[in-house]
C-alpha cells in the first residue's frame, strides 16, 4: 500500500511539504475613519478532512500539532509570495479551527482589486499554507481520532505543521467555503483603486525612508522581515521610531552574520527544516556533545542549534527531505530505508561517529601514547628499525682546521603491526524508539575500546621485560625495600637514569620526564610532584613543641606522574602494586615504540546495515598498531620491594 495515491497512473512525484487547505473569509471595512485600511476575519481551517488537489485520499491537519510560524502571518493571493494582500494582526489555533484577523496592508494593485471585488460580493475562499514537519497514513478501514472526532481511513494526517502563510483563493480544496463582501467603502484607496491619499502617501514615503537598506542590500533571509515591518508600520501597528530601531537591529545582525566563516560553500537554511546535509550533520554533532562551531563554523553551528535533532527518526526525516525523498507520508520503516539508501546520510553518520570516536579515543588517559615513540609501518610484515649510536661529541678543531670523523654504530630493533577491532549493533527497535544513544554512545565505546587495547598491549610488553630489558646489567633496575616509592627512592632512580652511558661509556645526558605508577602509588606520586614541602617527624626534625618541621621538596613540579592501572596487581598478569617506572621524553631517548599502519594513529569507524536475517545497523571500529622495545637507556624500573 503506497503512502499516498495519485489520481493518474503516472509515477507519483514527491508530495510537496506545503498543504493548502481551504476555509472561510469574512472581509470587513475598518471600524474607524481616516486612513485606516480594510480589515478582515477568516476561518482558515475547521479541523475536518479536506480534499487536496492531485490526491485521492483526504488530508486532515491535527490541530494539536499545528502552530503559526510568526506573530504576523503574511496573507497573499493563491499561495504566490509575489502577490501580497496583507497580514494578520491576531491569529490562533484552537481545538477545532484555525482563525485569524488581519489588515489589507499591501499597496499592490492586486490588494486593491481584492478589496473592490470582495465588496462587490465575489465569493473568495481562503487557504492555509503550512510546512508539514511530520505526517502519517491511515490505512483504508482503520480509524484514527483527530481534532476530537473519529475519522476512517484512507486518510493522510498532518501530525505536526507550521503555518507559514494564508492565501486568498478563487477555488480552494473545500467548495463549501465562501467570502463575505465588505459593507463599507475601503478608506485605504479611492474608489478607482489608484494611489492612496496625499496624507497616506506622505506616511508611506516616511516609512520607506526609514527602511534604508545596508550598502550591499538586504540578504534574502531579511527581506521578508523588512516587508513585514513595512506592512505593520503602514497599518499603524508599529511606530516610525520603533521601525527605525528594529531596522537598525536587522542591519547589525546582517553585518554580524557576514563575518561568520563559511565552510563548504554557501547554503540557505530555514528554522523549519534543514536545507543541506552539513547543517543536519552539525545538528546531530551538537546532540552528541561535539564542538559544532569548531568543526563546522559559527553560522552552520547557529542554524544547527536552532534546528536541533533529538532522535534517529527526526534525523532520518530531515535527511529524506534534503535528499528529495519526502518523508511525511511514509511509515517509520520506509523513512529509515529511504534515509539509509542515500550515501550522503550514511556518510554523515560516519562523520559524526568518527568525530565522537576520536574525542573518546583522545580523552582516554593513555600513558602509553605519552611514553612511546611513534613508528610507521607500510604493511603487516616484520620491520627492522635502525638506531644510530657512537661517539658524536664535538672535539676541538686544531690549527690545521681539520674536523675529525666521529664513529658510528647501529643497533637494530624489530616491530610489526596487527589489526585490532570490535563490532557493535543497534537493533531496529532502538532506532524505531527514537533512541539516539546508540549513535552517541557506540562510537565513543569503540574509541575507548581502541585506547584500552593499545594500552593493554603496551603494558603487557613492559611487564614481560623481554630479554631482561630492565636489569642491573643495564643499570636501569632498582630492587629491595629501598626501591619503594619515596623521596629517597625517587632520588636513587633519577641518579640511575642520569648515569646512563652510550656505547662509548659516556653519559647520554637524558633527563627523566614521567613517573609511571600503579593506582596504589598514585597519591604518593602526586604528593612528590605537587607538594612544595614535606613535613618530617624523624629525630632532629621537630621543634620544642614536637611539631613537624617542613623541609623543601626538591622534586616539586618534576617527573610528571602517570597512573597506569595495567601495571598494578589488579591489572595484567605479572602486575605489581609496588613497582613503578621513570621514563624520558620519547622524542629524545625512548624505551618503547608504538607502530601504526601508514601513520594512522586513530581508529577507523564504519557503519553498515546488519545482515539480511537481522534488522538494524552495525558499527565496527579497527586500528592497526603494534608495540616494541627500543632502548633500555630511556627508562628505569623500581621493583618497590
Amino acid at each position: 500500500m503506497p503512502w499516498f495515491r495519485k489520481k493518474t497512473a503516472t509515477p507519483a512525484p514527491t508530495i510537496p511539504e506545503s498543504l493548502r487547505l481551504t476555509g472561510t473569509l469574512d472581509l470587513q471595512s475598518a471600524a474607524g475613519e481616516g486612513d485606516k485600511p480594510a480589515t478582515f476575519k477568516l476561518t482558515a481551517y475547521t479541523g475536518k478532512p479536506m480534499r487536496v488537489a492531485g490526491f485521492m485520499d483526504p488530508v486532515i491537519i491535527d490541530l494539536a500539532g499545528a502552530k503559526f510560524d510568526k506573530p504576523a502571518t503574511p496573507v497573499i493571493a493563491d499561495h504566490d509570495t509575489t502577490k501580497r494582500i496583507g497580514h494578520t494582526t491576531r491569529q490562533a489555533v484552537t481545538a477545532t479551527e484555525i482563525v485569524a484577523e488581519g489588515v489589507v496592508s499591501s499597496s499592490m494593485g492586486i490588494a486593491h482589486g481584492f478589496v473592490k471585488d470582495a465588496k462587490a460580493g465575489f465569493p473568495f475562499q481562503c487557504s492555509v499554507g503550512a510546512d508539514v514537519i511530520e505526517g502519517s497514513y491511515v490505512e483504508p478501514g482503520a480509524t484514527v481520532t483527530v481534532n476530537g472526532a473519529e475519522h476512517k481511513g484512507p486518510l493522510i494526517v498532518a501530525k505536526q505543521t507550521l503555518i507559514r502563510e494564508l492565501s486568498i483563493t478563487v477555488l480552494g480544496a473545500d467548495n463549501r467555503t465562501s467570502a463575505l463582501a465588505a459593507s463599507k467603502p475601503n478608506p485605504l484607496t479611492p474608489e478607482d483603486g489608484t494611489m492612496p491619499t496625499d496624507l497616506q502617501a506622505e506616511r508611506v514615503a516616511a516609512i520607506n525612508a526609514a527602511l534604508t537598506p545596508p550598502p550591499d542590500g538586504w540578504n534574502a533571509e531579511f527581506v521578508h522581515e523588512v516587508e513585514t515591518l513595512r506592512s505593520a508600520a503602514i497599518a499603524g501597528d508599529v511606530s516610525t521610531a520603533d521601525l527605525i530601531t528594529r531596522v537598525r537591529n536587522l542591519t547589525e545582525l546582517q553585518a554580524r552574520r557576514a563575518e561568520y566563516p563559511v565552510a563548504g560553500g554557501p547554503a540557505i537554511h530555514s528554522l523549519q527544516g534543514v536545507s543541506d546535509f552539513r547543517v543536519l550533520e552539525a545538528a546531530l554533532a551538537e546532540h552528541v556533545g561535539l564542538n559544532t562551531e569548531r568543526h563546522y563554523g559559527a553560522e552552520t553551528a547557529d542554524f544547527a542549534h536552532r534546528i536541533g535533532v533529538t532522535s534517529v527518526m527526526e534525523c532520518a526525516r530531515h535527511a529524506c527531505r534534503v535528499g528529495g525523498k519526502d518523508p511525511v507520508w511514509r511509515s517509520k520503516d520506509a523513512v529509515l530505508k529511504a534515509a539509509f539508501s542515500m550515501a550522503e546520510f550514511t556518510s554523515l553518520l560516519e562523520n559524526i561517529a568518527g568525530k565522537s570516536l576520536l574525542d573518546a579515543y583522545n580523552a582516554f588517559p593513555s600513558a602509553a601514547r605519552q611514553i612511546a615513540r611513534k613508528l610507521s609501518a607500510n604493511d603487516f610484515k616484520d620491520h627492522t628499525g635502525i638506531r644510530l649510536t657512537g661517539d658524536s661529541a664535538f672535539q676541538k678543531v686544531g690549527k690545521d682546521g681539520e674536523i675529525k670523523h666521529g664513529t658510528l654504530a647501529d643497533q637494530s630493533y624489530t616491530y610489526s603491526v596487527a589489526t585490532y577491532g570490535r563490532m557493535f549493533g543497534v537493533d531496529r527497535q532502538s532506532i524505531i524508539n527514537d533512541d539516539l544513544d546508540g549513535l552517541k554512545d557506540l562510537p565513543q565505546l569503540i574509541g575507548r575500546g581502541a585506547a584500552v587495547a593499545l594500552e593493554e598491549l603496551f603494558w603487557a610488553l613492559v611487564i614481560a621485560n623481554t630479554g631482561n630489558f630492565f636489569h642491573a646489567t643495564n643499570s636501569n633496575l632498582l630492587t629491595g625495600a629501598g626501591s619503594a616509592l619515596s623521596a629517597t627512592s625517587l632520588g636513587n632512580a633519577v641518579k640511575l637514569f642520569l648515569e646512563q652511558t652510550d656505547t662509548q661509556g659516556k653519559p647520554i645526558g637524558v633527563t627523566p620526564r614521567f613517573a609511571c605508577v600503579p593506582p596504589a602509588l598514585k597519591v604518593t606520586a602526586d604528593e612528590l610532584y605537587a607538594s612544595r614541602v614535606f613535613n618530617t617527624a624523624t629525630a632532629g626534625t621537630t621543634d620544642v613543641d614536637e611539631r613537624k618541621v617542613p623541609s623543601a621538596n626538591t622534586f616539586f613540579g618534576k617527573y610528571e606522574p602517570l597512573t597506569a592501572p595495567w601495571i598494578g596487581a589488579a591489572g595484567l598478569s605479572g602486575g605489581s602494586d609496588t613497582a613503578w617506572y621513570l621514563f624520558g621524553d620519547p622524542a629524545d631517548v625512548a624505551c618503547f615504540g608504538l607502530a601504526y599502519l601508514d601513520n594512522q594513529e586513530v581508529p577507523t569507524i564504519e557503519e553498515n546495515p546488519q545482515p539480511f536475517n537481522k534488522l538494524g545497523m552495525e558499527w565496527r571500529g579497527y586500528l592497526d598498531f603494534g608495540v616494541c622495545q627500543l632502548d633500555h637507556r630511556g627508562g628505569v624500573k623500581s621493583a618497590g620491594a
